[in-house]
């Protein structure tokens, strides 16, 4: 049994996130990835069974990067405002960390069908905690809609747009500019 090269898998991430950078998921080839992460297409194929297996994989790893400490700082927060705040922080704190893997990740939430059904049920345990503040929010009516779409619409997609196109033109966003829009959308999402 071959023993894993974490250096090659790590090529093979990155490669995968540098493509989805310039090129979007529908040009990220195998012979593509592995020329970008100066393997070959076989050595990929040790680590994946095929495209789909490898963007499933590399999702979930990113998915978990993102999410990792949420739950305790979720926990620590006595209120739905508080607790949608700190989750605003939190992933904003991942995404200026991690740029190329939250670029990666929203590509595969406007492309579900690039990773497997069964990812996208792990990916949904792994957001547990967020989705219990938000059925809970719901249930209670402690938010403007209990309609869920619009809920994760209006969470997440102010601090994407801002940090995303911050990023593409390579320009900084600040902490101020951060806590401000985290603030209009506690106000404007919540009842109360």
């Amino acid at each position: 049994m071959r023993i894993k090269d974490e250096a090659k898998v790590t090529a093979i991430s990155q490669a995968v996130f540098q493509i989805t950078k310039q090129e979007g998921l529908n040009n990220a080839s195998i012979s593509k990835i592995a020329k970008l992460a100066s393997v070959s297409p076989a050595t990929v194929y040790i680590y994946y069974q095929d495209k789909s297996d490898m963007l499933s994989k590399i999702y979930l790893q990113v998915k978990e990067l993102m999410d990792r400490g949420l739950a305790k700082k979720l926990q620590s927060e006595t209120n739905v405002k508080a607790q949608i705040r700190a989750a605003m922080q939190h992933f904003a704190s991942r995404f200026r960390e991690y740029p190329d893997e939250a670029q990666f990740m929203r590509a595969i939430h406007s492309n579900p069908q690039f990773v497997t059904t069964e990812t996208h049920q792990i990916a949904d345990e792994i957001a547990k905690p967020l989705n219990d503040v938000i059925e809970y929010a719901i249930t209670h009516k402690l938010l403007v809609t209990q309609n869920r779409d619009i809920i994760y619409a209006f969470f997440a997609g102010p601090l994407t747009y801002l940090l995303e196109t911050r990023q593409v033109h390579d320009r900084v966003t600040t902490n101020e500019e951060i806590e401000e829009l985290i603030e209009m959308v506690v106000q404007s999402l919540c009842a109360d």
